[in-house]
C-alpha cells in the first residue's frame, strides 16, 4: 500500500501559499532594528518552486493511493481546497491599488 498525502506535504503547501499570499497584498513583517526586508520576488520564486514540488509529490501519492490501490483517504483533499481557497481569495479580493483610500505614498507634511 501505497502512503497517502500527509501532513507535512499539507504544512510546506500552506506555507508556500502564505508566502506568495504575503507577496501577492504586501504583507511582509516589520524589519527588525537595521535588518533588510526580505526581497519579495525571491519569497515568491522560492515559494513556486515549493509549491510545484508539493504540488508533484501530492499528484504521484494522490494516484497511486486512488488508482493503485484503489482506497480513499481524506488526506488527498486539503492540498487542492488550500491552493483552490488562495485562487479564489486572489480574484475576490484584488490587492489594493494607489487610488485606495487606507494606503497613502504621498507625504502628508509640507
Amino acid at each position: 500500500m501505497s502512503p497517502p498525502p500527509g501532513p507535512r506535504l499539507l504544512t510546506a503547501a500552506v506555507t508556500a501559499v502564505t508566502v506568495l499570499l504575503c507577496v501577492r497584498y504586501d504583507w511582509w513583517p516589520s524589519p527588525y532594528g537595521t535588518l533588510p526586508r526580505p526581497d519579495p520576488l525571491l519569497c515568491a520564486a522560492a515559494a513556486l518552486v515549493l509549491l510545484a514540488g508539493v504540488l508533484t509529490q501530492w499528484a504521484i501519492r494522490a494516484l497511486y493511493v486512488v488508482g493503485r490501490d484503489r482506497r480513499w483517504s481524506w488526506w488527498v483533499a486539503p492540498i487542492p481546497a488550500v491552493v483552490v481557497a488562495a485562487t479564489v481569495l486572489t480574484v475576490i479580493l484584488p490587492p489594493p491599488g494607489n487610488d485606495d483610500p487606507h494606503t497613502s505614498y504621498t507625504s502628508t507634511s509640507g
